[in-house]
């Protein structure tokens, strides 16, 4: 059961650090390209953050395939170390209420992506 829990977390690690990078890539493009405003690309990294944090905790419930709730926070943990970690480096300065409304966010979806993933397996 352990060995299938960190395996499942480090595969949805490296589908997190992938997807990020991709989304990132593609709204870079969509800003160089103007499709965009330089002031609604805040609101899309926060966007695609939030549906890889789901689709996430979905697809790593479903291959431990019990305790949703802990696959959540755990997965909901790493994210906010991941974030915590690209505030810390100087992206974006400041740890304050922002910082702790999105991190309680990223926790809520994360443990509603756990428990739908455990609840949705096919018998």
């Amino acid at each position: 059961m352990q060995e299938k829990y960190l395996k499942s977390l480090v595969r949805s690690s490296m589908f997190f650090l992938i997807s990020s990078i991709l989304s990132a890539l593609i709204i870079t493009i969509f800003l160089y390209f103007e499709l965009v405003s330089a002031t609604t690309v805040n609101h899309l990294l926060y966007g695609a953050f939030i549906t890889i944090a789901f689709i996430t905790s979905i697809t790593c419930a479903r291959s431990v395939r019990t305790k949703g709730w802990l696959v959540g926070i755990s997965v909901a943990t790493i994210f906010i170390i991941f974030s915590l970690l690209y505030r810390l480096i100087g992206i974006e300065v400041g740890l304050g209420l922002g910082f702790l409304t999105r991190s309680g966010i990223t926790l809520i979806v994360c443990l509603v992506g756990g428990m739908l993933g455990v609840n949705t397996i096919k018998s």
